[in-house]
């Protein structure tokens, strides 16, 4: 995805509003949805190390995208791309802040949609992939492996009830496998969760 406007900073301004960024998250964009679940789930954790790979990156921001989405962080200028630590906002207002390469989420990282809606974990090629945890609004969690945006082999459930005082208790737990969207244990359970980006 090629960035159509980049607004110019001078470099030490732009080291300053990355550091901004990876500080203070919930500052940056999103609706309120998801700056409240920010503040409850606090700064998506950077690592130095992973994005030291060799690759000369320059640090971007506000970069706007051809969708509208706004890009801070790590930008691959030889080939034009996001690449290393960055965030970037929808203009729904959801939110990813994690690793990119090749201009797609790889990596570790965090989306929260904006109904509120968390998967953290690893991304492949802007999918979930790997072992990951989504937690709806409801409350209703999935903690396991992930293909391409779907649930898929072994993960646990939980799933969230809510008390009189509107304060989540945790409820069921399923533990079991995933194929194909539909959880294996007695009788079938048919989900359909995705992660998109």
């Amino acid at each position: 995805m090629t960035a159509s406007t980049q607004n110019s900073l001078c470099e030490e301004d732009a080291k300053q509003l990355f550091w901004r960024v990876i500080h203070d998250q919930s500052r940056f964009g999103g609706c309120p949805k998801v700056r409240a679940m920010e503040l409850l789930l606090g700064n998506y954790p950077f690592d130095d190390q992973l994005v030291n790979d060799g690759v000369p990156k320059s640090i971007v921001g506000p970069l706007v995208m051809e969708n509208g989405a706004k890009y801070y962080g790590h930008w691959n200028a030889t080939s034009n791309e996001r690449h290393g630590f960055g965030m970037q906002i929808w203009a729904d207002g959801s939110k990813y802040v994690g690793y990119w390469e090749h201009d797609k989420a790889n990596g570790n990282g965090r989306l929260i949609h904006s109904d509120g809606d968390v998967y953290t974990g690893e991304f492949k090629n802007n999918a979930a992939f790997g072992h990951g945890k989504y937690v709806n609004c409801a409350g209703m969690e999935y903690l396991g492996e992930w293909v391409d945006d779907q649930q898929c082999g072994t993960g646990t459930h939980f799933l969230a009830e809510k008390s009189r005082d509107r304060t989540q208790t945790r409820g069921d737990c399923i533990r079991g496998g995933v194929q194909g969207g539909e959880e294996e244990r007695e009788g079938k359970v048919h989900l359909d969760r995705r992660v998109v980006l």
